[in-house]
């Protein structure tokens, strides 16, 4: 099964009153699901572009938005808890990296950094 987003965590807030005879007050509080882990696919011999997490626990894959450019024979690595895909089979991606940032539901993929040599 693709889900579109099916890999974020859920964060909801509740409202809770506290009443004294005096007065009443409204305080918010927020609850975290805990985060859910998944593994990322990125590329590949038939899926140049194609990204998606796969969630083991679920069997179930959320798509996420395809790289800029195909890539195979690329490394995929997790750098400050960012995933960041460099190189590839291409020319024209052999020494450009690639990091994914969660800037909305479904993320975006933008230039990293540029590698010396292949």
């Amino acid at each position: 099964d693709h889900k579109t987003c099916c890999c974020k965590p859920d964060t909801t807030t509740a409202m809770s009153a506290t009443t004294s005879t005096a007065t009443t007050s409204t305080v918010p509080t927020t609850t975290t699901t805990p985060a859910t882990e998944g593994i990322f696919i990125a590329g590949g011999f038939g899926g140049d572009q194609s990204t998606e997490l796969f969630i083991p626990h679920t069997g179930k894959s959320c798509s996420l938005p395809d790289l800029p450019d195909s890539r195979e024979y690329h490394t995929l690595d997790t750098l400050g808890n960012t995933p960041v895909l460099c190189g590839g089979v291409y020319t024209s991606t052999s020494t450009f990296c690639l990091h994914f940032t969660p800037t909305s539901a479904s993320g975006v993929w933008t230039n990293y950094a540029t590698m010396l040599e292949e």
